[in-house]
């Protein structure tokens, strides 16, 4: 039956000014942080970036105003365990 069924998710929205980074060194701090953040490495740890290639990168800097976010999570069945 349909009611057996539903999507868990959890979303976030932000609402915020965007602009576009061209300073070499804050690009380059941006780059350090989301290595840092997926890898647990910062650029230090791999080959150096060549600065062309660095300003060739786009990085967009998000000043959140506003944010939001919800979540659903699934109903336990009747027959799981706590």
């Amino acid at each position: 039956m349909a009611p057996d069924y539903s999507t868990a998710f959890s979303s976030v929205i932000g609402f915020g000014l965007a602009e576009i980074v061209t300073d070499l060194e804050v690009k380059k701090h941006a780059l350090d942080l989301l290595m840092r953040h997926e890898t647990g490495k910062g650029l230090s740890n791999y080959d150096l970036i060549p600065d062309q290639k660095v300003n060739a990168t786009a990085i967009i800097k998000i000043s959140i105003e506003k944010i939001t976010g919800k979540a659903h999570q699934l109903p336990k069945k009747d027959n799981q365990d706590e």
